[in-house]
């Protein structure tokens, strides 16, 4: 993936569906896309907690960006980074948990921490097969 530029080519995609329409996880959690919170004029891209008729109990804030985006810094006409933007959205909910993605890596956050502390994943490298030599 990484060799070949492919996840540079891949663009962000919505879930198919109403972008609003919450969606079982696992039977304990709900995932709810692009609505909930609004910071600046813009929406989370999912929100992960438990929402019932009368009640929401937010976990995570879930923000997507393009492969070519850098998570730390501002990116085209943006005047914030996706790291930012996602801390935005988790203490306007409040939520603990952000994690942000841009195709190439995500990371998982916690709001109580400093933003240089995360658990990073690259993809490059969750797709390499460990052969075990």
């Amino acid at each position: 993936m990484g060799a070949s530029g492919v996840a540079a080519d891949v663009s962000r995609r919505h879930i198919p569906g109403e972008p609003s329409a919450p969606t079982d996880v696992g039977g304990y959690f709900t995932l709810s896309r692009e609505r909930h919170v609004e910071v600046d004029g813009k929406v989370a891209d999912a929100t992960l907690g438990r929402f019932q008729k009368d009640k929401a109990q937010f976990v995570a804030v879930l923000e997507g960006k393009g492969a070519r985006d850098p998570l730390d810094r501002p990116f085209a006409a943006r005047c914030m980074s996706a790291v930012d933007q996602a801390y935005r959205y988790a203490i306007s909910l409040p939520c603990d948990w952000i994690s942000v993605t841009s195709m190439r890596e995500t990371r998982h956050c916690y709001r109580g921490a400093q933003q240089n502390a995360y658990e990073r994943l690259e993809t490059v490298r969750l797709t390499r097969v460990d052969t075990g030599g």
